[in-house]
């Protein structure tokens, strides 16, 4: 009986272990449909001009959460918009000119 029992557990450890691994393997695009066909944008680690877009975008984005959330967004400009706005009533603080530069930014790259 003792080894019948370390089998089960042993199969349902095998199993365990493959499904994890699998759920690492899938990619799916925004609306959960498979492989996404846009290629990701990958950001400068270290703006050179502290007055880009992009590092604008970096301070006022990275103050409340990782930038990978925002780099890994699919966007269109309406979307973009949308976020900021609801970022704003988070309690993002933007002037109007860094709101146009923000979203001219994420929606064009």
């Amino acid at each position: 009986m003792r080894n019948n029992r370390f089998s089960n557990l042993t199969l349902v450890g095998l199993l365990l272990g493959f499904a994890l691994l699998g759920t690492g393997c899938a990619t799916q695009d925004s609306n959960g449909q498979g492989e996404s066909t846009r290629e990701s944008y990958v950001p400068d680690p270290m703006p050179t001009d502290p007055n880009s877009p992009q590092a604008l975008t970096d301070r006022r984005c990275s103050m409340c959460h990782s930038l990978d959330r925002v780099y890994e967004a699919d966007l269109d400009r309406a979307g973009w918009q949308e976020v900021i706005e609801r970022m704003q009533s988070n309690g993002l603080v933007v002037t109007e000119e860094e709101f146009r530069v923000i979203l001219d930014f994420l929606s064009e790259r």
